[in-house]
């Protein structure tokens, strides 16, 4: 239920070089949320024509953005949500 809330989130991060600093995880965008005063990241990657959400990364409630910090802020204002090939909800950001 967690990752299926960060994701309809409007807090995007760009990853300028596709690697997160101090960390070995590789990663175009990662969504964040502020989930029992920590961090939590989703890293999302372009695979096969599409974007997937496919590592979770948690920064402890000491710096719960530490993941995100030097990031680039990406506003979203459309996300359709695809099942099966098929838009099942769309959010628009205003």
């Amino acid at each position: 239920m967690y990752i299926y809330q960060i994701m309809k989130d409007e807090e995007l991060f760009y990853i300028k070089d596709k690697q997160l600093k101090d960390s070995s995880v590789k990663a175009d965008y990662i969504k964040y949320a502020l989930i029992d005063n920590k961090g939590a990241n989703v890293g999302i990657r372009y695979f096969e024509n599409q974007y997937i959400a496919y590592t979770m990364l948690i920064d402890r409630s000491i710096n719960p953005t530490a993941t995100v910090e030097g990031l680039i802020p990406i506003r979203i204002e459309k996300l359709e949500i695809i099942r099966d090939g098929e838009i099942v909800e769309t959010i628009v950001h205003k």
